[in-house]
C-alpha cells in the first residue's frame, strides 16, 4: 500500500477493460467478492482485506461508471438515428476541412426543443459551398438535419468509428440541409481566448514560413497536423517518429527548458518561475486540445513543480497514476486512443528500463561527452521502444529498424525546433516584424528535419511489414519481456528449465509472426468492403491466396489500399499472395492493388488485354517489373489451375474488344467463374463479373448459354442500371447475389431496376 493511487488507477483500469472489452464484469466482480469474504475468514490472509477491499471496490465502481456511460451512448440518441432534427447548439471547436465539405463540434443545448440532449457533442458536416463564416467558434447557432451514428466495424477488425467518435465523448454527426447563427461569442472567456491564441498562432506561421515547413511547426507546435501532406506524414511514420507530430511528454520538456533559458530567476525568483511554467503548461495543454498524451506529460511534470514548491518529494508512478485516472474518469473511452496507450507505455518504459541500462562514464573531453551523448540517446530510445513496440506491431503491422537512427538525428533538432518556434510564436503575437528575421534558422531547421526523415524513412529494409499477431501474443510478448527484465536482474536465478521455457515462448512468438497456418476444410471467401469499389479474397484449404481486384479511392487524401485493404489482409493474417486477378484498370478496382503489390509478396498477376492505354495500367505494368512479379495474360477459353480441386475458367474478355465509348475498360474486364470440387460430380461456383455492361453479358450468353450458372454471382458494375439484364441473369441463377459499392454513393448504385430483377429472380427459382 506504498503506492495506494497506483492501485486505485489498475484497478479502474480493469474495470474498464473487462466491461468494455471483455464485458465480464458481473462474474469477475463474483469472484472478487468471494475472494473477499474468504481472505476476511482466513487468518492468513486477513492483512490483505484492506487492499481487496479497495480493489474490488474501484473496480466496481469504474465498471458502473462504463455501463451508465455505455448506456447513455446507446439510448440517448436513439429515438432520432437517422431521422431529420433541428438541433440548437454551440460550435466548440476549429473547423476541420476536407475537400468537399467542413466539420466543427458543436455542445447540444436541445434538440426539437428537448433538453435531455442537453451538454452533449456532435460533428456537424457541412458542403464547402455554404458560407462557411456560420461556422466559427462559439457561435450559436440553430439547424437542420439527419442524424447517424458512427458506424462499427465495416470489415473484420477494421476502423470502429462509433469507438473512435466516444474517445472523443461525440455521440454522432448531422449531415446538415440548413444552418442560421443566432448568437456570437456564446462560449466561455478562458476558451474564446485558447481559440483565438491558437488561431493567431497557425495564422502567423502559416505568413512566417512556406507551406511546407508552416504545416509541420503547426503539428510539432499544437498537434494540428491538416496541413502536413500525407508524403510527409508517412515518412514520418516509416521512422518511427510520428510522436513528434502528436504533441508529448518530449514537447513539455521542451517547454521547460525554453522557458527556464528565458525567464530570469534573479528578476522574477524562483518561485515565481515555477508558477509561471505551471501557468504556460496548462495553457499548452489547452492548446493542444487536452489529449491523453499532453494531459499525461503536463499533470506529471505540473506535480513534480508542485512537489518542489512544497518541499515534498513526488513520487513517478503516483504521478502517473493519478495523470491515467484522471483521464479515465473523465472519459473511460479514452483507452480507445492508440496515442494514449503508446504515450503511458513509452513513459513507463522509460521509467522501467532506463537506469538498470544506462552507462555511467568519465567525461574528461568534448570528444568523450559527445560519445556519452550518443550512447545516452541511444539507450533512452531503446529504453522507451521496448514496451512500445508490441503496440507497434499489433496496431501498425510494421517492425521499424531506423527508430534509434531516426531519433539519434532528428531528437535534437526536434528540441531546438520546439523551443525557438514557440518563442517565435510568441515575438509574432507581440512583434510581428520581429518574427520576419528569426523565422529564417527556423525554416532552415524544419527543413533539415524534412530530409532527415524522407531520406531514413527510404532506408532500404528498414521498416518490415508483419501479419497482426494474436493478442494472446502481445500479451506472451510482454511477460517475456518482463521475464527477461527480471532474470536480468537476478541472473543468478537462471536455470535450465526457465531457459527451456523462454526458448519455446520466444519460439512459439516467431511462428505466430510468420504466420504458418494449418491446412483446414474449408474454402473461404472474404469479399472485402472497400467502399465504392471490388475486391475479394479467396483462401483455399491448402492455404493458396488470390486477391481479386483491390478497390480505390477517388478522393486524394485516402488512399483505400493502405487505409482498408492493405490492413485488412494483415488481419487475416495473409502476408503472401499467390494470384492477384485485376479484373479491369478502373481506379476503384485496381488502384489499392498497388499499395499490396508494394508491400506483400505476389508472385502472379493476372490481367487481360487491354482494349486502350491507362495510367492506371502503366503504374500496376511498372511496379510487377520493379518487384519481379510474374504476368500473366488470359482470354476466353483459358484455364487458371489453383490446385488439383480448384480452378478458374476465363469467360471474357474474347479476341475481339468491345468499344464501350469509354476506353473499353468496362466492357473487356476479366469474368472468371471459380470452381471449388465438393465431390467426383459436383462443383461449388462463384462468378465473378468486374464492371461489365449489357453489350458483354449478351455475349456471354450467346457464347456459354447455361454454363454461366453459378451459386454465386458477384453483380456486374455495382449494381449499375447498365448491367445485370434479365437474360443474363437468368442464366447465372445464382443463389446469392452480391453487390459491391459505397454507403451513401452518388453514382445511385444499386439500381433500383438491377435489385428488382434479382428479387424477381430469386422467386422464379423458388
Amino acid at each position: 500500500m506504498q503506492r495506494p493511487l497506483l492501485i486505485i488507477a489498475i484497478s479502474y483500469l480493469i474495470g474498464i477493460i473487462i466491461e468494455v472489452y471483455l464485458q465480464i464484469s458481473i462474474p469477475f466482480i463474483i469472484i472478487l467478492v468471494i475472494i473477499n469474504i474468504c481472505s476476511f475468514f482466513i487468518e492468513k490472509y486477513k492483512k490483505y482485506i484492506g487492499l481487496l477491499s479497495i480493489i474490488t471496490i474501484t473496480i466496481i465502481i469504474s465498471v458502473l461508471r462504463v455501463s451508465f456511460l455505455e448506456n447513455k451512448y446507446d439510448t440517448l440518441y436513439k429515438d432520432v438515428i437517422d431521422k431529420e432534427v433541428k438541433p440548437v447548439g454551440i460550435i466548440t471547436s476549429s473547423i476541420k476541412e476536407t475537400e468537399y465539405r467542413y466539420s466543427v463540434t458543436v455542445k447540444i443545448l436541445s434538440i426539437d426543443g428537448k433538453t435531455k440532449y442537453k451538454n452533449t457533442k456532435i460533428n456537424l458536416s457541412l458542403k464547402k459551398s455554404d458560407n462557411d463564416n456560420l461556422l466559427e467558434f462559439g457561435n450559436k447557432i440553430f439547424f437542420t438535419g439527419t442524424f447517424s451514428e458512427g458506424e462499427t466495424r465495416r470489415n473484420y477488425k477494421g476502423f470502429n468509428y462509433k469507438e473512435y467518435l466516444r474517445s472523443q465523448e461525440i455521440y454522432g454527426s448531422i449531415d446538415v440541409t440548413s444552418l442560421k447563427v443566432i448568437e456570437k461569442n456564446q462560449i466561455n472567456i478562458i476558451s474564446s481566448s485558447i481559440n483565438k491564441l491558437s488561431n493567431s498562432l497557425k495564422r502567423n506561421l502559416k505568413e512566417l514560413l512556406p507551406q511546407r515547413t508552416s504545416g509541420l511547426m503547426i503539428g510539432i507546435l499544437i498537434g494540428d497536423v491538416s496541413d502536413i501532406s500525407d508524403e510527409v506524414s508517412r515518412n514520418f511514420k516509416d521512422c518511427n517518429l510520428s510522436h513528434m507530430l502528436a504533441v508529448s511528454g518530449s514537447h513539455i520538456s521542451y517547454i521547460m527548458i525554453g522557458l527556464n533559458l528565458v525567464l530570469n530567476k534573479k528578476i522574477f525568483g524562483i518561485r515565481n518561475c515555477k508558477i509561471i511554467t505551471i501557468f504556460v503548461i496548462i495553457i499548452f495543454m489547452m492548446l493542444t486540445n487536452m489529449t491523453p498524451s499532453v494531459v499525461r506529460a503536463g499533470i506529471c511534470s505540473i506535480i513534480v513543480i508542485l512537489a518542489s514548491l512544497i518541499h515534498r518529494k513526488q513520487d513517478t508512478y503516483t504521478s502517473i497514476a493519478f495523470a491515467i485516472l484522471y483521464t479515465l474518469v473523465q472519459n473511460p473511452y479514452s483507452l480507445y486512443n492508440i496515442g494514449m496507450q503508446l504515450s503511458y507505455a513509452g513513459t513507463i518504459s522509460i521509467i522501467i528500463f532506463y537506469q538498470e541500462i544506462k552507462i555511467k562514464k568519465k567525461e574528461k573531453t568534448i570528444i568523450d561527452k559527445i560519445k556519452n551523448y550518443i550512447l545516452d540517446s541511444i539507450l533512452l530510445t531503446l529504453s522507451a521502444n521496448i514496451l512500445i513496440i508490441p503496440l507497434t506491431i499489433y496496431n501498425f503491422n510494421t517492425i521499424s529498424l531506423n527508430f534509434v537512427l531516426a531519433n539519434l538525428l532528428a531528437g535534437p533538432i526536434m528540441a531546438i525546433t520546439t523551443i525557438l518556434g514557440l518563442f517565435i510564436s510568441i515575438i509574432s503575437l507581440i512583434v510581428f516584424p520581429l518574427s520576419k528575421i528569426l523565422i529564417i534558422p527556423l525554416n532552415f531547421l524544419l527543413e533539415t528535419l524534412l530530409f532527415i526523415t524522407e531520406k531514413v524513412s527510404k532506408i532500404p529494409f528498414s521498416n518490415i511489414t508483419v501479419i497482426t499477431p494474436h493478442i494472446l501474443v502481445i500479451i506472451l510478448i510482454y511477460l517475456i519481456i518482463m521475464a527477461c527484465f527480471y532474470l536480468y536482474k537476478h541472473k543468478e536465478k537462471i536455470n535450465k528449465t526457465i531457459k527451456l521455457i523462454g526458448v519455446v515462448t520466444i519460439i512459439i512468438v516467431i511462428l505466430d509472426f510468420v504466420g504458418i497456418s494449418f491446412p483446414t476444410n474449408n474454402l473461404k471467401i472474404h469479399f472485402i468492403d472497400v467502399g465504392q469499389g471490388d475486391s475479394t479474397l479467396i483462401c483455399t484449404p491448402s492455404g493458396k491466396k488470390i486477391l481479386i481486384d483491390g478497390g480505390g479511392s477517388r478522393d486524394e487524401n485516402y488512399d483505400v489500399g493502405e487505409s482498408t485493404l492493405l490492413p485488412y489482409l494483415l488481419d487475416r493474417r495473409v502476408n503472401k499472395i499467390d494470384y492477384v486477378i485485376i479484373s479491369h484498370f478502373d481506379a476503384d478496382h485496381a488502384q489499392g492493388l498497388e499499395v499490396i503489390l508494394e508491400s506483400i509478396k505476389v508472385k502472379y498477376v493476372i490481367i487481360s488485354k487491354q482494349a486502350s492505354p491507362s495510367s492506371q495500367y502503366e503504374e500496376i505494368i511498372d511496379i510487377c517489373n520493379k518487384k519481379k512479379i510474374n504476368i500473366i495474360v488470359v482470354k476466353r477459353g483459358d484455364k487458371i489451375e489453383i490446385n488439383n480441386y480448384t480452378f478458374f475458367e476465363i469467360f471474357h474478355p474474347g479476341e475481339k474488344m468491345l468499344d464501350d465509348g469509354k476506353g473499353g475498360l468496362n466492357a473487356n474486364a476479366i469474368v472468371a467463374k471459380l470452381y471449388y470440387k465438393l465431390n467426383n460430380k459436383k462443383y461449388f461456383t462463384v462468378l465473378f463479373t468486374g464492371d461489365i455492361e449489357m453489350d458483354a453479358e449478351a455475349e456471354l450468353v450467346k457464347e456459354f448459354g447455361d454454363k454461366l450458372k453459378s451459386d454465386i454471382l458477384k453483380v456486374a458494375h455495382h449494381g449499375s442500371k447498365t448491367s445485370s439484364t434479365a437474360n443474363f441473369l437468368e442464366k447465372v441463377k445464382p443463389k446469392i447475389a452480391l453487390i459491391g459499392v459505397g454507403a451513401n454513393n452518388t453514382f445511385g448504385h444499386p439500381n433500383g431496376g438491377v435489385l428488382n430483377r434479382i428479387s424477381d429472380l430469386r422467386y422464379k427459382n423458388l
